[in-house]
């Protein structure tokens, strides 16, 4: 199967059986009993960092016109999807808004890789590949943190799964450092995660034996050891589970991809609120404001938390192109 197709939630079904040979930030004993359904979601106590975008003309956004109550494609010149690549994350800027970071499945090699562009000199620079020292596969999942100088993302390679840390270089981004899950032997990580501004990881596992069918978890960040991973309670499962988490930077509500009975077609996005207690509310669709007969997923919350970006596969989108609307205009956040 298709590595961009792997969207689906049958991505994560692939099972960590090994690591590579590079540095780890912390040991920490893996459990061997069943990870506990989260009640509440642990408050840590963070420095919270204010994400400005530059207003600079041409820089925010790259310069494109910014949506109000509909959504609309994102669609920088060069940036759209064809027959030798496919989008396979939504557009992911650094928190100053300079460098927008994605994934890009390439049709014929089969292949996906990280690319980027930055804002030098009063425009935005030609896509480059985003060439790691020290790493090897493939990347997905750009992430940024606020606060936080490096950059997150998985890393696939000979069959294993890994979350990684890099830092830039004189040359670019190196000094991959893989970050210590300690997940049951019997998990496995995927294509796609998020991380909440103090640090908290959400992201999808499945479980071998049932590789396709995953779940939403938490791992809870104490100063960079993380606690096994707890599930999010009330998140129901669709067709092949849950997955393509985005957590608010707040942790105030998770989006997420889905592929359910009372859906519009193949996988919809939904979107759970987190209550005073600590509790994910069960999840509610976006709708059509969102979702259609086709596919929708790869949620990413912009570094502002103003807009939300996704991918969709609907009649006229050849390749996943991503769309973006504002987020307080969405009708399930009336009120909120």
């Amino acid at each position: 199967m298709k590595k961009w197709r792997l969207l689906s939630l049958l991505v994560c079904g692939m099972v960590l059986t090994g690591c590579l040979a590079v540095t780890t930030e912390t040991t920490t004993k893996i459990p061997t009993t069943t990870p506990p359904v989260v009640t509440t979601v642990p408050t840590v106590t963070t420095v919270t960092t204010t994400t400005t975008m530059l207003p600079i003309t041409g820089l925010e956004y790259m310069g494109e016109e910014p949506p109000t109550n509909e959504a609309v494609r994102f669609d920088p010149t060069g940036f759209v999807a064809n027959g030798t690549w496919f989008w396979h994350s939504a557009p992911v800027f650094s928190p100053d808004g300079t460098e927008m970071y994605w994934s890009k499945y390439l049709v014929g090699v089969d292949h996906i890789q990280i690319w980027f562009t930055r804002y030098l000199e009063g425009q935005w620079t030609e896509a480059e590949k985003l060439e790691i020292e020290g790493l090897e596969g493939d990347t997905n999942c750009p992430v940024f943190v606020p606060g936080d100088e490096g950059l997150y993302l998985i890393n696939y390679d000979d069959g294993i799964f890994s979350l990684y840390r890099v830092t830039r270089t004189a040359s670019g981004w190196g000094n991959p450092v893989k970050i210590n899950l300690p997940l049951l032997p019997t998990q496995s990580l995927g294509w796609s995660f998020s991380i909440a501004d103090n640090k908290n990881i959400y992201l999808p596992l499945v479980t071998l034996g049932n590789p396709g069918e995953s779940q939403i978890y938490v791992l809870v960040n104490h100063d960079g050891v993380y606690d096994a991973p707890m599930l999010i309670e009330n998140q129901g499962s669709g067709l092949y589970g849950n997955g393509d988490p985005a957590i608010a930077p707040n942790e105030s509500y998770l989006i997420f991809m889905s592929r359910r009975d009372d859906g519009y077609g193949y996988h919809d996005l939904y979107i759970s609120f987190r209550t005073g207690e600590g509790i994910f509310t069960e999840p509610v669709s976006l709708g059509s404001e969102i979702n259609t007969i086709s596919e929708e997923g790869r949620a990413y919350i912009s570094p502002d938390g103003v807009y939300l970006f996704f991918t969709t596969g609907k009649a006229g989108d050849y390749g996943y192109n991503p769309y973006w609307i504002r987020i307080d205009q969405l009708s399930v956040m009336d009120g909120r």
